[in-house]
């Protein structure tokens, strides 16, 4: 009779180990799962505001090289750059360099570049030499 009740002593507290393993296992599943889904909604969240910033940015240089007299060559703006930085209060916001082409006279080509900084334009300059 002995042997059965630390036979099933050895067994509960066996059961009791898995039955603590199992719960880490799923906890670490769980937490796994909720950093995934928070990465790919993070990543999301990414492309959505850069497509805002390209439009934004196609936006403004359309308008500089209309009130300059010149047009925007591709009618397109292509990123040169991304990075972070801080602003005034210390925020940390995303930086973007667009790179585009326009034309005076429609048979040259000139550089231009965009800087956007938390979607808002931070510089725009038209100039250089024509390539």
């Amino acid at each position: 009779m002995r042997e059965t009740t630390l036979v099933r002593g050895a067994s509960r507290r066996g059961a009791a180990a898995s039955g603590a393993t199992a719960f880490l296992v799923k906890r670490r599943t769980l937490v796994e799962s909720i950093l995934a889904i928070a990465v790919i909604i993070g990543l999301g969240c990414l492309w959505s505001d850069s497509l805002r910033a390209k439009e934004s940015a196609l936006r403004e240089c359309k308008t500089a090289c209309e009130r300059a007299d010149m047009q925007l060559l591709d009618q397109t703006v292509a990123l040169a750059s991304l990075g972070l930085i801080r602003d005034d209060q210390g925020r940390v916001r995303i930086r973007r360099r667009y790179r585009f082409d326009f034309s005076i006279d429609g048979g040259d080509r000139y550089p231009g570049q965009i800087t956007l900084t938390a979607g808002r334009v931070e510089s725009l300059w038209l100039g250089g030499t024509a390539t």
